[in-house]
């Protein structure tokens, strides 16, 4: 594994050929970048550029998305990992609160209302209580609730010298409360009846995981809301490095709403932390008692209050907090972009200007209605943004049986021909396993549509919600566009027209490229009439021991019914490569084909992949988009 380093995106410095690292002073010192021109936009022949490739972190999720990741912990694992550029992709309907819980009227553990999604609370006990209770009650000659119609009556008794807790944890279905805690105010009525130096009842919050920094320990952040506990009203203390108790007033055999404010009690209570920064990740209403003691209160009409809530003002919340990061982490360019998430499949917006559709009409669960996929697709196309096809085989993280993904293998390439993949311009492939199904199959799905003229720009993506070592993640896949600079519109074109190749930041650190006549190819569509073409091979920063397995694939225009690809597979070595890190292959172009490159290390794991370029013959009658024209 190459050694973590803080900044290995420099645009400067020495290279050696198994070391390469990018930028346009190292590609030339290294021979790869002497000479090297490509055609951007629509590979017009009039523009020429000299390129190099930025490597990109794509689909990834901080506070606004329901993991427990923050932007500042991603944004210090790209630094770890010398990613040049971050893509916010946060889920939109989370990003607007849609459906997220706005008011609970504690009627049972179980609550439904029209406008959000059902909540479910779960008794938990820790410690070792006595007696515990948690009992739903309504207004009635036994229940007098000062006007409310319902209420939980929550209580806990300890063994003496011992802890006894008992909460009731609350979540929404789809974990749709978690949402960012920016602009949003917490409120609860409550009705004390036993709290004292030794017990206490309350709200519990659970924020996002933040890195170590000045002032800033490393973990996860949470609040304790509590009436009683032996602490004076008002004070607000840390418990540990992490938590950090809150006293409120509120006396007891009398109803008080308390309103809690957890983005600004981060704040204060961790100078340094952005409290915008975090999410709602758990709430629980919380009964503790030691020393023999108890706790005792009623809970009513728990309300959430949101400020981000419509598309201006959610995204223009995750620019300030961008803006406000970017001197801390110069060396991540950050961008803007989407996961459209109420559709199946979930689609990446990247580049354009992002909005935030009107999910109005939509439930709190993605609708499987492939119209409403196709024309989030339309949507991203208008905003001058282009459409990812997200993790095609769904989100899970357990291999299933063999023979299983090869029935959602095929079942999923026969979808994809069918609908031209709804009209997107990228596929995520690069996942060593999602949905249940292996890189192979990934693949395979990619293939598919290659064969059928459905050019896709294929990108590795990680889809990491958590912040935590992407080296080592099981999902650890980046993509480097081949570009003149790190602005948007230069790596929105490189994405585009599939002049871009993906791998695995653990294994792979060089650079790939096709080429014909001296002239970049990747990810375009040729015409020959010729019965044979070179093709110069560029990888560089090949893996000690690695090698490099060529794929030649026929464009055969199959059809949705036969989804067993022919591929041709040749293998280089080290060997097989001069002092530029290049090697030619001539490939038979009798018949319309594509070919792609796999890198692997000397274990044979796949290290990383090249986009095709497709070799198409003069007869074959195939639209080709004006971006991949060569």
């Amino acid at each position: 594994m190459p050694d973590r380093i803080d900044r290995r995106n420099e645009w400067a410095g020495p290279i050696s050929r198994r070391q390469f690292l990018g930028g346009a002073a190292t590609l030339a010192a290294a021979g790869i970048g002497a000479g090297l021109v490509v055609r951007s936009g629509a590979r017009s022949p009039q523009v020429m550029q000299s390129l190099a490739p930025v490597c990109m972190a794509m689909h990834v999720h901080a506070c606004a998305s329901e993991g427990p990741g923050s932007m500042a912990a991603q944004l210090v694992q790209a630094q770890l990992a010398g990613v040049d550029v971050l893509w916010w992709t946060e889920h939109d309907h989370r990003m607007t609160a849609h459906y997220a819980p706005g008011r609970l009227a504690m009627s049972g553990l179980e609550e439904t209302s029209p406008d959000m999604a059902p909540w479910t609370w779960t008794p938990v006990n820790t410690g070792n209580p006595l007696t515990t209770r948690h009992d739903f009650v309504t207004a009635d000659a036994h229940h007098e609730l000062g006007g409310r119609a319902h209420a939980l009556r929550l209580a806990v008794s300890s063994n003496r010298r011992q802890v006894g807790r008992h909460f009731l944890s609350g979540q929404a279905e789809n974990f749709l409360n978690r949402t960012s805690l920016q602009g949003l105010t917490i409120s609860i009525d409550v009705l004390p009846q036993e709290v004292s130096e030794s017990g206490y009842v309350g709200v519990e919050v659970v924020t996002s995981y933040r890195p170590e920094a000045t002032g800033q320990p490393e973990g996860v952040y949470s609040l304790s809301y509590r009436v009683g506990g032996g602490s004076l009203p008002g004070v607000s203390k840390r418990i540990d490095e992490t938590s950090a108790l809150v006293s409120v007033a509120a006396p007891t055999g009398a109803w008080t709403t308390i309103t809690l404010t957890p983005q600004l009690d981060l704040a204060r209570l961790w100078p340094g932390v952005d409290g915008r920064d975090a999410s709602l990740h758990a709430l629980s209403l919380v009964a503790n008692a030691i020393e023999g003691h108890s706790a005792d209160a009623h809970f009513a009409d728990l309300r959430f209050s949101r400020t981000q809530v419509d598309s201006s003002t959610a995204l223009a919340a995750q620019r300030e907090l961008m803006a406000s990061y970017a001197a801390q982490f110069p060396t991540v360019q950050q961008l803007q972009g989407l996961e459209i998430s109420l559709t199946i499949p979930h689609l990446c917006w990247y580049g354009g200007t992002v909005t935030l559709p009107d999910l109005a009409g939509l439930g709190p669960l993605p609708s499987h209605d492939l119209q409403v996929a196709v024309s989030s697709v339309q949507a991203i196309h208008d905003g001058g943004g282009i459409a990812s096809y997200c993790h095609p085989f769904g989100t899970t993280t357990t291999a299933i049986p063999a023979p299983d993904q090869e029935i959602a293998r095929a079942a999923k390439a026969s979808e994809l021909i069918r609908n031209r993949a709804l009209g997107c311009d990228l596929l995520e492939v690069g996942y060593r396993l999602r949905g249940g199904c292996t890189l192979v199959q990934h693949e395979s799905l990619w293939d598919n549509c290659s064969r059928n003229a459905i050019f896709l720009t294929g990108v590795g993506v990680s889809d990491d919600h958590a912040g935590r070592d992407w080296i080592d993640n099981a999902r650890n896949f980046a993509t480097w566009a081949w570009a003149a600079d790190k602005s948007e519109a230069a790596l929105v074109n490189a994405l585009r027209t599939g002049h871009a190749y993906f791998g695995d930041l653990a294994l792979f650190r060089g650079a790939i490229d096709l080429r014909v006549d001296g002239q970049s190819v990747m990810g375009g569509v040729r015409v020959v009439d010729a019965e044979t073409q070179s093709i110069s091979l560029l990888v560089a920063g090949l893996p000690s021991g690695g090698t490099v397995d060529v794929l030649v694939g026929h464009v055969d225009l199959a059809g949705a019914d036969d989804t067993q690809p022919t591929i041709r597979r040749s293998r280089l070595s080290e060997g097989d490569f001069d002092e530029a890190d290049t090697s030619t292959i001539e490939v038979d172009t009798t018949r319309s084909c594509f070919v792609r490159l796999v890198v692997s290390d000397s274990s044979g794991k796949t290290a990383a992949l090249s986009n095709p370029v497709w070799l198409l013959r003069e007869r074959t009658k195939i639209t080709i988009p004006d971006n991949r024209k060569l």
